[in-house]
């Protein structure tokens, strides 16, 4: 009789251990519940993770794994990554940083994959694959919905075990607004993890130093050589002030030289994708040919995920009006794009600037047009100036259109650009395009850095120009290479060349102009670091006064991303 009372006990103190033990597993991980789309990133081995970072995001409906492929099968169309399975159907893009491959039959155990798709029952179905270089000794990464917490340390991803490593970060990136930190660091930059200051900012940079020898710039019959060295240290801090506004500074200190604020300003939400900045920020277009440049501004911008526009007005603050560079003074600027595929990006450019101190009023409108299918990438780029100075109406036109083609592993280029000159001087219409005077003309050809458009030693300015361009070059996993030829004509002849960095004299007659050669070699190194060579000859033309020689240039150049 007393057996019965005391199975009844037991049994009610089990039920009642269960349900406290259910009680106490925690509902939440560092505010992250089931079903959040979060990022982890930390060492994988044996089926579980040390995570040493977590952050929390919007889903989209994909998962991702980045790693080491440890086996292939299929002929590339099945990988192993992670303790995951990968298949890969048939057309599934890959590429090789942004740049597309034949298929993943190219891919070899030990390469470093990012893999996104969708997950199924023992592994992913890849939708898009992308080879990265493997720098130092990078995280695993694992993008997915957050299934379930184990306990207050623990926590389950795609079936795999997840568990916080001591002193795990934590970032929660769910914020639908601009007020997210981010470093803005540009496309042939090293984008390497920043050092994070809690979840309310951000701070990294670079280090650089080159050495430049250049070699009978006059052009002339005895060269003169010149010699530099320069350095300079770079910082810059995102920090999110609140939920829907962001401060960000770039700082450049350069030696020998001064400190220059590149950027200081603050970016504030107002509705959805609309956004206002104020402060000095940075204008700038794909191919840097309309603009690149660091101004005083204010304005509005408008930003979806297909769809980018802004509008300002921008002034030099504080600059003498005795000293003021072009674009310091009053100017207002606008722009729109929009990505139809990714085929088909079309964008377009306006820039109205009040010079007062050299008396015009002139502006500009620029189109743009670039895509890329496969292995066959095109670009083209079109502009308009107008306006008028003191003494003569402006009606300039300029282009620059090109393409590349990937022919297995290398990459050919060939492009060509003009600018009007003006054929009657005796008018009172001047027909010689001129440039922004806030464009950098940089682009990236097949390498990992970018270089000077239409010529890294001469560096002209497209004014009364013809630019012909011929490259060649190859990326590896931490090697990239651009050779690059480029042979030069005045559009309307005349002895006075357009502005560069060489001692131009044309003759006047019409005929080639010169022609330049540039080689660029950057050696991708661990922790953040990048070694590059960039070297040039340009020989005049026989249109080029006598007497003259070439001239040559080298500069190799480290910099340190952190």
């Amino acid at each position: 009789m007393t057996a019965r009372p005391a199975r009844i006990g037991a049994a009610w103190l089990a039920l009642v251990g269960c349900t406290a033990l259910v009680q106490a597993q925690p509902r939440t991980l560092m505010g992250v519940g089931p079903g959040t789309q979060v990022k982890v990133e930390g060492r994988a081995a044996s089926g579980t993770m040390s995570v040493e970072r977590l952050r929390a995001r919007d889903g989209d409906g994909q998962v991702r794994i980045e790693g080491q492929i440890e086996a292939i099968e299929e002929g590339g169309h099945r990988l192993r990554l992670l303790d995951f399975t990968v298949a890969v159907p048939s057309g599934v893009r890959v590429l090789d940083g942004d740049l597309p491959l034949p298929g993943p039959e190219v891919l070899a155990v030990g390469d470093r994959v990012e893999v996104r798709g969708r997950p199924v029952p023992g592994g992913i179905d890849a939708n898009r694959i992308r080879r990265s270089p493997r720098v130092g000794s990078p995280r695993d990464e694992i993008e997915a919905p957050l299934e379930r917490i184990l306990d207050a340390r623990s926590f389950q991803v795609l079936g795999r075990r997840m568990e916080l490593a001591r002193g795990a970060k934590f970032a929660d990136e769910r914020e639908r607004t601009r007020g997210q930190t981010a470093l803005r660091r540009d496309d042939d930059e090293q984008q390497i993890e920043a050092i994070r200051l809690g979840d309310w900012g951000i701070v990294g940079g670079r280090v650089d130093t080159a050495y430049a020898e250049r070699n009978n710039l006059d052009l002339d019959w005895i060269p003169e050589r010149a010699s530099s060295v320069q350095s300079t240290v770079r910082m810059d801090i995102s920090a999110r002030l609140g939920q829907r506004a962001l401060a960000y500074a770039k700082v450049d200190r350069t030696m020998p030289g001064d400190v220059q604020v590149k950027e200081a300003n603050l970016l504030v939400s107002i509705a959805g994708p609309l956004t206002m900045q104020v402060g000095r920020v940075r204008v700038r277009d794909t191919f840097e040919w309309f603009a690149d440049d660091y101004v005083d501004a204010a304005r509005l911008g408008f930003t979806t995920e297909r769809t980018r526009a802004e509008l300002g007005v921008s002034f030099g603050i504080g600059t003498p009006a005795t000293g003021r560079s072009r674009s310091d003074e009053r100017q207002l600027f606008a722009s729109a794009t929009h990505e139809f595929s990714r085929a088909f990006t079309l964008a377009g450019y306006f820039l109205r600037r009040d010079d007062r101190t050299r008396r015009e009023q002139p502006r500009w409108l620029m189109t743009q047009a670039y895509g890329r299918a496969g292995a066959f990438r095109y670009w083209g780029n079109a502009a308009v100036r107008r306006g008028r100075s003191q003494t003569a109406a402006f009606a300039g036109w300029a282009y620059d259109t090109g393409v590349s083609i990937r022919l297995g592993g290398p990459i050919v280029t060939l492009g060509y650009a003009g600018a009007s000159g003006d054929r009657d001087r005796s008018d009172s219409v001047d027909r010689t395009f001129r440039q922004t005077a806030m464009e950098d003309t940089e682009t990236r050809l097949a390498g990992f850095k970018r270089v000077h458009t239409y010529g890294a030693l001469l560096e002209p300015e497209l004014t009364n120009l013809r630019v012909t361009t011929a490259g060649i070059g190859r990326q590896w996993r931490s090697l990239a290479l651009d050779l690059v030829h480029h042979a030069y004509w005045q559009d309307v002849p005349r002895r006075t060349p357009a502005s560069s960095a060489l001692g131009l004299q044309p003759t006047g007659d019409a005929g080639m102009l010169g022609q330049e050669a540039d080689l660029l070699l950057t050696i991708r190194l661990g922790n953040g670091v990048d070694l590059s060579l960039l070297g040039g000859v340009y020989a005049p033309g026989r249109t080029q006064s006598v007497p003259y020689r070439p001239a040559f240039f080298v500069r190799p150049q480290l910099q340190w991303f952190f």
